[in-house]
């Protein structure tokens, strides 16, 4: 069973009083503090690498309550770290699996707030995606995600990875989409931090994907 870790209790402890005590005791309703505390863990804790079946074994809860406690969780209290969804999404994508014929990165996205951020930036640059058969399943051709990868993990990072998926495509190499998803995950999580880092090369090393 997955295990809940959280970095920094004091900081932990301090936000969730500030928090319940901001508008006098007894205010906060138990939804709102389950969306606090969901909240903390996301950001103080290692919730935001586990999906929503194993959070909800974790925390003994069903999985629909996971899901809304999320979102509601981060529409209420909106990351100021611009890389925040940089890093999910990094996670979303040392997931992923490539279907070679059709050129589309295969991925799940369990958070409502990551699916509905992502969508709307494949609408807005007017990217094909394929969720029909699964809300939660997206389909895209690489091609379509170039400029997210590019906003979220810089031209350096991105043209390598999208150069070398294009030679799959076009069967110019011989395809080894492991190898080439592992070096753009390493590499983009240089820019995010130690942790992110660290746990890209959890899943690398578990062969994600």
């Amino acid at each position: 069973m997955a295990k809940i870790e959280i970095s920094d209790y004091e900081s932990f402890a301090k936000q969730f009083i500030a928090e319940y005590m901001s508008r006098g005791l007894g205010t906060l309703g138990k939804r709102d503090i389950d969306i606090l505390v969901m909240h903390l863990l996301e950001t103080l804790g290692n919730t935001h690498m586990l999906g929503n079946q194993e959070l909800s074994i974790a925390l003994q809860t069903d999985v629909s309550t996971i899901k809304l406690l999320r979102y509601k969780a981060k529409l209420r209290y909106p990351s100021t770290d611009a890389k925040s969804i940089a890093r999910d999404f990094l996670y979303i994508l040392a997931r992923s699996q490539f279907e070679a014929d059709k050129g589309r990165l295969v991925f799940i996205i369990e958070d409502s707030y990551i699916r509905n951020v992502i969508q709307g930036r494949l609408k807005t640059q007017g990217a094909l995606y394929d969720s029909s058969y699964n809300s939660e399943i997206f389909k895209v051709r690489v091609d379509h995600l170039k400029p997210i990868l590019i906003e979220y993990y810089g031209s350096k990072i991105a043209d390598p990875f999208l150069k070398d998926m294009n030679r799959i495509v076009t069967k110019a190499r011989t395809p080894n989409f492991e190898e080439i998803k592992k070096k753009f995950l390493l590499g983009a999580a240089e820019g995010l931090g130690s942790a992110v880092v660290s746990a890209v090369s959890g899943f690398c090393s578990l062969g994600a994907g």
